[in-house]
């Protein structure tokens, strides 16, 4: 079910204030009494993965096969955490 009027993922990532978002995140998760930060469950096709590595995330692994697209096909599954 798609709606024209609501953005893709892929979209949402080429938004200009994506990086302010993570950014914004991370200055504020210590004050809400948080050490890590993490990411459980980026596709690995997903274009954030650069954002994030730029960030200072850390790649903890990966989940072969860990995602199931749209179209039926397997994806894996990217873990990150970043140390606050």
């Amino acid at each position: 079910n798609t709606d024209q009027n609501t953005p893709s993922l892929s979209a949402l990532w080429e938004h200009p204030h994506r990086e302010a978002l993570v950014r914004d995140s991370l200055a504020a998760a210590p004050a809400c009494g948080f050490c890590v930060m993490q990411f459980n469950a980026v596709v690995a096709s997903n274009p954030a993965r650069r954002l994030y590595e730029r960030l200072g995330f850390v790649p903890l692994g990966t989940v072969p096969g860990g995602f199931r697209l749209p179209d039926g096909s397997y994806s894996d599954i990217c873990l990150y955490y970043h140390t606050l």
